[in-house]
């Protein structure tokens, strides 16, 4: 009886050994989406689900004029060295890479995990004044959104995960 009782706890510290390693991008991946208010001067409180991953700085960029993109600087290394894998020999054009770090200006975070966002990113999207946004987990990085907007676009586009859930039958319960 012992040395089974052994063996078990011997299973369970290397079981505690063979945790898997983070993801490249370093932290959990983002899900959710968090409804709050951004303050007329650009000031944002991320949502405790978020706080995790941001210790003093972060990056952010727009996309587009839909919203804005919100990384944990390793996160945004990782998604750079990602787009220079994807392309022909994998090299990135040096004055590609330049432009992309240029884009995305990095941000202070305090201890209580608020951050000011440029005003003219800010600008570009429209977040202009307070304004309630959405912040979305998307995996390596958050999307702000302003709320209206996530709403309109986004929010039906959420419906349809429903339809993938309808056809998933569950995991297997035998072991793996």
């Amino acid at each position: 009886m012992a040395a089974g009782g052994e063996a078990r706890i011997a299973g369970e510290a290397a079981g505690a050994l063979l945790e898997p390693r983070p993801p490249v991008f370093g932290h959990h991946p983002f899900s959710g989406t968090y409804r709050t208010r951004l303050e007329a001067s650009g000031r944002l409180a991320l949502p405790s689900a978020f706080k995790f991953a941001f210790t003093d700085a972060a990056l952010v960029r727009a996309h587009r004029t839909e919203h804005l993109m919100l990384w944990t600087p390793r996160g945004f290394e990782a998604v750079v060295d990602a787009m220079q894998a994807s392309q022909p020999g994998g090299l990135l054009d040096p004055k590609t890479r330049l432009r992309i770090f240029k884009s995305a200006p990095r941000i202070s975070v305090d201890r209580q995990s608020r951050l000011v966002l440029p005003p003219e990113l800010r600008e570009q999207v429209g977040l202009t004044g307070e304004v309630e946004v959405v912040l979305a987990g998307a995996v390596e990085a958050i999307e702000i959104w302003p709320a209206r907007r996530f709403d309109d676009e986004e929010g039906p586009k959420l419906d349809d995960v429903d339809l993938l859930f309808d056809t998933h039958s569950g995991l297997p319960t035998g072991p793996a």
